[in-house]
């Protein structure tokens, strides 16, 4: 959430750094069931440059599974309807198809 990613050269960069940490959750056999949400955290880095709405509720999202983390347990599948990923990804149907 730190890394800025406004401009394309930013973006790349944090591609770049977003898939050496994809990469890290790949191997660790305590990770492979991370959130759907969180795997889109790390693709829309270029949604959130122009999307203030899904920025806000991908940093919200992320703050909730870092907390989590913090306790040693993995955060819960948040793909289904009802949960703050299918929340999260209403609402970023909701502004694509505003386009």
């Amino acid at each position: 959430m730190e890394l800025p990613a406004q401009t394309k050269a930013e973006q790349t960069l944090w591609y770049d750094e977003a898939q050496k940490v994809q990469d890290r959750i790949k191997v660790s056999e305590q990770l492979l069931g991370i959130p759907h949400s969180l795997w889109h955290f790390f693709s829309d880095a270029d949604v959130r440059a122009t999307e203030p709405a899904i920025r806000d509720a991908q940093f919200e999202q992320l703050r909730a599974h870092i907390a989590v983390l913090e306790t040693g347990a993995v955060p819960p599948d948040d793909s289904q309807p009802g949960t703050l990923g299918g929340l999260f990804r209403a609402l970023r149907q909701a502004v694509r198809s505003k386009r």
